[in-house]
């Protein structure tokens, strides 16, 4: 595999070799502060001689892409590529993520910067759509389904640790730690708890109040 770098150290491609002469192209895009925006995982093969010789750079890559898409088939429509996007809120904390299929999952997290809740949306958006969008942190509308969305809550003790996981039927796994906050124990509690809604403001003693007494043997 290969990898090319821009200027600020950043990794711009990456190449896996397919054994043939020629590589899997992807491509990271980021934006203003240097956070990774967009990858894009290029359909067509490019030549591997083009990164061992002396093109091996951001542009010369860059120009072989161009190359690739000379023709009526541009980067934007050839529907083979496959396209992830990232958006952040202005102090850089990711809230959501788009995968190639338009599947969006978003994040809310507290003034710690640490993710409370992450819900993956079951109705996909045009991924595309996102590109075209002036703020897309307040233009981005994923469609709710309560039936079919899975959301999974992350609840923190005073330490910043995160104590207890609650995934989106309600069950519970429990991380214990030692004074130096490594991981001693994970416990996966039995039953569902109810009546237990994430927000930043749940705290331990929450949590601890609705978990059922028996414990997953398994």
């Amino acid at each position: 595999s290969y990898a090319v770098y821009d200027k600020a150290g950043r990794t711009r491609y990456t190449v896996q070799s397919r054994g043939d002469g020629t590589g899997i192209l992807s491509e990271s895009l980021y934006d203003a502060n240097g956070r990774l925006t967009k990858s894009i995982a290029y359909a067509k093969e490019i030549s591997l001689a083009v990164i061992t010789a002396n093109l091996a750079t951001p542009a010369g890559i860059a120009t072989e892409v161009a190359r690739l898409y000379s023709g009526s088939l541009s980067i934007a429509n050839d529907a083979a590529n496959r396209t992830s996007r990232a958006v952040y809120d202005a102090i850089g904390n990711l809230r959501f993520s788009i995968d190639a299929l338009g599947g969006v999952t978003e994040n809310t997290v507290n003034t710690f910067g640490q993710i409370v809740t992450q819900t993956r949306y079951a109705t996909a958006i045009n991924a595309a759509s996102v590109d075209g969008m002036s703020n897309p942190l307040t233009q981005l509308l994923p469609t709710k389904d309560a039936l079919r969305d899975h959301t999974t809550g992350f609840i923190y003790d005073s330490n910043g640790q995160q104590r207890y996981t609650l995934d989106a039927l309600g069950y519970v796994t429990e991380s214990q730690f030692n004074a130096f906050g490594e991981t001693t124990r994970t416990q996966r509690y039995y039953r569902e708890t109810s009546g237990v809604s994430v927000t930043s403001s749940t705290t331990v003693a929450t949590v601890q109040t609705a978990l059922a007494v028996r414990v997953d043997p398994q």
